[in-house]
């Protein structure tokens, strides 16, 4: 099998990695410039560091990827390639009276009497809403007279996430869902918004404002290489559903992570297992077809014995009255050399001679 190449730093490239290694695959990381994502060493997978993806040449199971790694140009053959580019926070300055979700989430002084987050970020993250409901319902719960909202156009914390909302309800949270986004005066420490239900203004003084983190994801420099055009806000485009799960727009080319669309934790961990296994099947050779059964012409009887027993249609009868065997439909079980009654038929590794010692093999150790 050739090797897969893994494009990330993050948590995806690691379990992309990992999938493609547990499926008896081999792996190589590519850490692209400046990408500050964790990185893991997996023993077993390579690394290259610090590289980027020129060109890549050739075709779905038989890739040349082209290197620019330290100052100089490298080759790496590939069968396949994972694009896992996970996004980041982009890093907002905290104070203590406005902060952002992530600085929140490390912990607020205890005084604060009242907290307003707004969520009304251009690029969220997908888990942010629901990091927020629950840091609400925790901050509610903790000190029961403080006055918390949450401020946003719409809460999105679905499916089974639903129950966080509805914990942060009967905790006393207050949400407001507002037409078009809050305005936020800092200095003055007021957020004012319009109630989507009721058309009313609202005006929010709290002690302290949290402010969602946004989500940068720049995975486009290790899209241009592989031909994998960008779309806004620095992700990949994605291949449309007819070329299957964690597809690009390129064959052999596969996409998981943020480099995507934003995920949460488990659809991330999920996008690279798929990922993977699209990338292992590619790279795997296929099977070898073996040697076709051949028929010697002077010895067959014409007795069809061999079209009447083999299980693929493969051996026919030629128009001077003798078996053939199509070689693309014949699959070398040898079933046709056991039962020709005229010894006609041959298949390497499978003749009369080699079945005779095999039988021969099989009855002494019974026997023994």
């Amino acid at each position: 099998m050739r090797t897969v190449l893994v494009i990330g730093s993050g948590a995806s490239s690691v379990v992309a990695a990992l999938e493609v290694q547990r499926q008896g695959g081999k792996a190589v990381i590519l850490h692209p410039p400046g990408d500050d994502g964790v990185r893991v060493k997996i023993p077993g997978v390579g690394e290259i560091g610090d590289a980027t993806v020129r060109s890549l040449s050739g075709r779905p199971g038989n890739f040349v990827a082209h290197l620019q790694a330290g100052g100089r140009e490298v080759s790496l053959e590939c069968g396949a390639v994972i694009l896992a580019i996970d996004g980041s926070s982009r890093p907002m300055a905290s104070t203590t009276r406005v902060m952002s979700l992530s600085a929140a989430l490390g912990g607020i002084p205890a005084a604060v009497g009242s907290a307003a987050m707004v969520l009304n970020a251009a690029r969220p993250s997908r888990s942010s809403h629901i990091d927020a409901v629950k840091l609400a319902a925790d901050l509610k719960r903790s000190l029961p007279c403080r006055e918390v909202y949450i401020i946003a156009k719409e809460v999105m914390t679905m499916g089974s996430d639903e129950i966080h909302y509805l914990d942060a309800q009967l905790a006393g949270v207050i949400f407001i869902r507002t037409e078009g986004a809050p305005d936020i005066d800092a200095e003055e420490m007021t957020v004012h918004a319009v109630d989507s239900a009721s058309g009313a203004e609202l005006e929010v003084r709290p002690d302290l404002i949290v402010l969602e983190d946004e989500q940068e994801v720049d995975a486009a420099p290790s899209g241009r290489g592989l031909l994998v055009p960008p779309v806004d806000g620095g992700r990949l485009r994605q291949g449309n559903v007819g070329m299957g799960a964690a597809s690009t727009i390129r064959g052999g080319v596969f996409l998981c992570g943020t480099a995507g669309r934003p995920l949460l934790v488990d659809e991330l961990i999920i996008s690279a297992r798929a990922a993977a296994t699209r990338a292992v099947t590619v790279a795997a050779p296929p099977p070898e077809a073996g040697k076709a059964a051949k028929v010697d012409a002077e010895k067959c009887s014409a007795c069809l014995t061999c079209v009447r027993t083999c299980p693929y249609s493969a051996p026919r009868m030629s128009g001077e009255f003798k078996a053939v065997v199509l070689e693309d439909l014949c699959r070398s079980c040898g079933a046709c050399v056991s039962m020709c009654p005229s010894r006609a038929i041959t298949l390497e590794g499978a003749d009369r001679a080699d079945l005779d010692r095999m039988l021969s093999g099989a009855l002494g150790e019974g026997t023994g």
